[in-house]
This record gives structure tokens, sequence and C-alpha cells, in this order.
């Protein structure tokens, strides 16, 4: 890793993070030149593509309920199909946490979502993205959420190079896009409420 205060340095380093800022003042950065940006839509399609293979992968299928049924648990799909399986696994985003409270497992008591999303401002003008070739993240304050802390990052994006800043925090009361406005009040129950609270 290597550190400094140098403005001209930093300019190199990350042209745009220092465009147009006076040289007054302090300023340092540190960089790490390795570094990888992963395409996780192809991971996870080279993925699914792999375990296809040994297991059954059912798309585009609504996970209605999940009950108990003595060392089993029943999966009930699309509200009308069930299947049987000795164990599942619950972690597919913002809408599982409904599928776990209806497991009525007990490390779910007290658990919560808030539903908080990151929004990004984003550059695809070559000119200015030709500029930046790195991940430039601020200092976040003590005690701050890792959402707080602003990125200018250079990403590959479907084989073409963006700039992307941010995150902007987002709010929705549904757990995900196509969800329903009604998500998050539903999912708060007396286990939960203090946990939520403190969230919001």
């Amino acid at each position: 890793i290597e550190f400094t205060r140098d403005y001209d340095v930093i300019k190199e380093w990350s042209p745009l993070i220092v465009e147009g800022r006076p040289r007054i003042g302090s300023i340092a950065a540190t960089r790490v030149k390795r570094g990888v940006d992963v395409d996780f839509g192809n991971l996870t399609g080279q993925l699914i593509n792999y375990v296809s293979k040994f297991v059954d992968i059912k798309y585009n299928t609504l996970v209605t309920d999940i009950t108990k049924k003595g060392e089993a648990w029943e999966v009930i799909l699309n509200d009308s199909m069930n299947i049987e399986c000795d164990k599942i696994f619950v972690g597919a985003g913002g809408a599982t946490l409904p599928l776990l409270q209806k497991s009525k497992i007990k490390e779910i008591d007290g658990y919560g979502g808030f539903p908080v999303s990151g929004q990004w401002l984003i550059c695809n003008n070559p000119e200015v993205v030709e500029q930046h070739s790195s991940k430039v993240y601020g200092k976040a304050s003590v005690g701050a959420p890792p959402m707080s802390v602003p990125h200018l990052d250079t990403r590959i994006i479907g084989g073409k190079k963006h700039l992307i800043f941010g995150p902007y925090a987002g709010f929705s009361t549904k757990f995900l896009k196509t969800g329903n406005s009604m998500d998050l009040l539903k999912s708060i129950n007396f286990k939960n409420l203090s946990v939520m609270v403190k969230s919001g």
C-alpha cells in the first residue's frame, strides 16, 4: 500500500479526484495497485449453469410459504406446487424476511429488514471515463454506516467501461422492485419492533 499527501501524486493516481480542487488545505490518499472488478451477473450465471448439472433449478418461481413437517420442510411454490426437502436455504434478497418469519425458527426473533438501497450516478462519456481507472473511496465519519462512504468507481458493465459515483440512499417499502408496497409494514411484529425503530 502506498501513502501520499502530495497533490501532484494524487492527481497522477486519480486526476478526477483533484480536478478543480484548490491546492490549499490538507489532502491524502493511499493506493493499492492490484485489484479486480467482478461481474456478479456473469459469475452467477456460470454458477447456476454448473449447479444445474446436479440439482433441479426452478426459474421465475415464487416461494409463497415454508412449513416445518417433522424433520422435513414443505415448500409451497406459486401457491399450488408443493415440494418436500430435508434442508432449505433462504437467501435471495430482501423478500426472504417474510419466508424466514413463516419458518418460525428461533433465530428469526428480533430480526428485521429495512429496505434501503444505494442509488448511483453513472457517467458513460468516454472522454471523462478514460480519465479515471480506479476505485476511489472517501473517508466515513466514525460510526457511520458503510453506505455513507462516497465512491468514484471505474466499472466494466457488459464489456463497456463506466464511472459510477455514490451511493445515495434510496428507500422503498417494497422488499423487491416488483414487490408490494405493504412488504415492510407486514414484516413488523412485536419481536422485531425495537430493532426496526432503531434502524429507522
